[in-house]
């Protein structure tokens, strides 16, 4: 999976870009039927980083996986000991990421990879669509 940003101008030699959807979020600023979910991650994210900027790594782990990735439970029931290590020891990075402001999005006009059908808004739209 490649970060929508990076792979930006880069089109040659790739068919389809997989990309993970918090990044694309911004996508859904003009959808009246996201706003709640888009507001419910974004003050999850607030919470996590505000944690890990606390140096509370594991309680921001824990977080996002029960709020942003996966739901309650998750953390106890579901996550092997070396996920929830790498997790952990991953927090600092992540609030670099939390804190870049163009994180949550891509910039479509400018990258090739998007001109395509499945790389259409209306296509973004529709997968996210089948999939909340």
């Amino acid at each position: 999976m490649v970060r929508p940003r990076a792979a930006g101008g880069r089109s040659r030699g790739r068919d389809s870009l997989s990309c993970h959807e918090p990044p694309l979020w911004d996508l859904l600023a003009d959808d009246p039927e996201s706003q709640e979910l888009v507001q419910q991650g974004a003050r999850s994210l607030g919470a996590v980083g505000k944690l890990i900027a606390a140096g509370d790594h594991e309680g921001a782990a824990r977080q996002f996986v029960e709020e942003v990735v996966f739901g309650p439970g998750a953390w106890e029931n579901e996550l092997p000991p070396e996920i929830k290590k790498v997790l952990v020891e991953n927090a600092p990075t992540f609030l670099d990421e939390l804190q870049d402001p163009d994180q949550l999005g891509a910039d479509l006009e400018r990258s090739p990879a998007w001109r395509s059908p499945c790389g259409s808004r209306k296509a973004l739209r529709a997968h996210r669509s089948s999939h909340v």
